[in-house]
């Protein structure tokens, strides 16, 4: 969800469920390669998708609102 400024994610990792929050327009998501990024939240953890190509239509379309 995105609200005044900030976008609130809701995720499933290799580590379980998590909720973090990244900056709008900032420098939260990160191309490390065509297919890999980085993602760093507001406390500066880093969560990264290590191949786009395996997420969901759904999961892909939701992505690209932030790359």
């Amino acid at each position: 969800k995105e609200e005044y400024g900030y976008a609130y994610w809701d995720v499933v990792t290799d580590r379980g469920e998590c909720r973090f929050t990244i900056q709008m327009g900032g420098s939260g998501v990160i191309h490390l390669s065509e297919n890999r990024i980085l993602i760093q939240d507001i406390d500066e953890n880093r969560f990264e998708i290590p191949d786009i190509r395996t997420l969901t239509d759904v999961e892909r379309k939701r992505l690209d609102l932030f790359l």
